[in-house]
């Protein structure tokens, strides 16, 4: 279980999970041994990818020896697409999965039908049926904003979470939607950060390589340090305000994709260790 952006020191990532798609397809030993041999030691896994492997004849008990075998745990499943009419079929895996691989996290994507309170209606649904996963008051469900949806920024989804009111349902700040929306961190007022139950970190320019938004998030991403988004400054706020929320990198790049693992998660590593140290240094008080 992530232990929160306060427990994320730079000589430890065990506060970091590593995103699923930030690696080419790995099998899941391989990926949970490179992640490992980094220090990473929560890793995300992917729904669709969980139930094609589930479907070629594997299990969720061989997956939680594998993780176990490695010294990983799964801190992160996504994502379930819970504002349609119907609760998405994705649902009975994740609550599986989630149960036997004990996940406190599980991500949630737009777009929605119908209205805002509809929105809300269903994110109170999916949160009440989380609640009942596992122990420890179930598993938390994060909003994630997408520029291209119709839940474009940070505001409209802290709305909906404060609509449903529920204790484990708020917001996952992806920092790279932040920034293709058109936004910067000044728009990420105090009265969002409380909502805020994930931060996920990547790098980019300002500008988008790609006119199409899915294509650039998808492919274009860069390391921590490689980019010009403020991360450090996300992180001292995040840290000031939400300090219990879960931490993870995603980095979505083409380039990477293309390199060795081991050389990947690495030069990643490095990136954060130097950006949490970066961040702690920041929020120290002046002498």
């Amino acid at each position: 279980m992530s232990a929160g952006l306060d427990a994320a020191a730079p000589d430890d990532l065990g506060g970091v999970t590593l995103a699923f798609h930030t690696l080419a397809p790995l099998e899941p030993l391989r990926r949970a041994q490179v992640a490992r041999a980094a220090g990473f030691t929560s890793i995300g896994l992917s729904l669709s990818w969980l139930r094609d492997w589930l479907a070629a004849g594997h299990s969720l008990a061989e997956l939680e020896d594998l993780c176990a075998e490695a010294g990983v745990v799964v801190g992160e499943l996504e994502a379930l697409r819970p504002f349609g009419a119907a609760p998405d079929a994705a649902e009975d895996l994740c609550w599986s999965a989630a149960d036997r691989l004990r996940v406190p996290y599980v991500g949630a994507l737009g777009s929605y039908e119908g209205g805002l309170d509809e929105a809300a209606a269903r994110f109170a649904a999916l949160c009440d049926r989380a609640a009942g996963v596992g122990g420890g008051g179930g598993v938390v469900v994060g909003i994630e904003f997408l520029p291209f949806t119709n839940l474009p920024d940070a505001a409209t989804a802290a709305s909906v979470v404060r609509a449903a009111g529920r204790a484990n349902g708020g917001i996952c700040v992806d920092v790279w939607h932040v920034y293709r929306g058109g936004q910067t961190l000044d728009d990420l007022t105090a009265g969002i950060w409380p909502s805020v139950v994930r931060v996920q970190l990547s790098d980019g320019p300002l500008v988008a390589e790609d006119d199409d938004l899915l294509a650039d998030c998808l492919a274009n991403r860069r390391p921590p340090g490689d980019g010009e988004f403020d991360l450090a400054g996300v992180l001292t706020a995040a840290t000031r305000y939400c300090p219990q929320a879960g931490m993870s990198i995603e980095v979505l790049s083409n380039r990477l994709r293309a390199q060795p693992p081991a050389e990947v998660l690495p030069l990643l590593a490095g990136r954060l260790r130097s950006l949490l140290g970066d961040r702690d240094h920041r929020r120290r008080p002046l002498l």
